[in-house]
């Protein structure tokens, strides 16, 4: 079953309503700073055994801190 994609409308209605984050007022010329900082992020990680790019993980992290969550098991209930 695939999933529905969700506009940007529908993704800040639930980061706001669930988390307290408003992606409409995140600043997105240092948010696009920070992306081309993070794609130079090599993964020393076996290729065969990594499951997400570091890209996701770093930017999940980054994101779950934006809205309050401080340790893993809050940023894995996030990233879910």
């Amino acid at each position: 079953m695939e999933k529905k994609k969700l506009t940007k409308t529908e993704i800040n209605l639930r980061l706001l309503d669930k988390y307290k984050v408003n992606i409409e007022e995140l600043n997105y010329a240092a948010l696009k700073d920070f992306k081309e900082k993070v794609k130079l992020l090599s993964d020393g990680g076996q290729k065969g055994k990594v499951k997400y790019k570091i890209w996701d993980i770093v930017v999940v992290s980054f994101l779950a801190t934006l809205g309050n969550f401080n340790d893993w098991e809050e940023i894995h209930d996030f990233a879910i």
